[in-house]
């Protein structure tokens, strides 16, 4: 959320490079700050979610260098965006990438199928990203960053079953 606040903020007001409707550079960022503030308001209350939000807030106020993780993750799934981009025609600005892909998040979380492709394509679409060039590169980068990992982490799972039906085991060190 406080990425799409940022960029969205950072795009409206002309600090990052990156042109397209100014209502699609302030919905995301109303949206995110909307859902800050009211998960803060929570955190306030005795309501259901009032505890997990204070727990994870004093984990990060912990400076856990576990959270990095977070951020790497995400900067290297956007590298993984950027690379399909430059292989097909190259990639928008920095700030419309990213953008689009925490649009695409936010419809990931919505249970309906291509809603994550179809967000981050329409909003690369409306900031003037060729289809042409949109459209296969969010597809492949949704393949590459999401079904290769399936298909391995499936041949991996397939694997640890064996051994755990033959009831051998693997050492850790012999495992990495």
């Amino acid at each position: 959320m406080g990425a799409l606040a940022v960029t969205g903020l950072a795009l409206a007001t002309g600090l990052a490079e990156g042109d397209g409707p100014l209502a699609l550079m302030l919905a995301p960022a109303a949206f995110g700050i909307a859902v800050i503030v009211a998960a803060l308001a929570l955190s306030r209350r005795g309501s259901l979610f009032g505890g997990a939000v204070r727990e994870a807030l004093s984990f990060a106020r912990g400076g856990d260098l576990r959270l990095l993780g977070a951020l790497a993750w995400w900067g290297f799934d956007l590298a993984v965006l950027a690379t399909t981009f430059q292989a097909l025609g190259g990639p928008p600005a920095a700030a419309v990438l990213v953008l689009a892909y925490f649009t695409g998040m936010v419809g990931n979380t919505i249970p309906l199928p291509g809603l994550a492709a179809g967000g981050a394509i329409g909003a690369l679409i409306a900031f003037g990203a060729a289809p042409a060039v949109a459209v296969p590169a969010v597809l492949a980068y949704r393949a590459t960053a999401l079904w290769l990992p399936a298909v391995l982490g499936s041949v991996a799972l397939a694997g640890m079953r064996r051994a755990a039906a033959t009831g051998r085991v693997v050492p850790a060190a012999a495992a990495a």
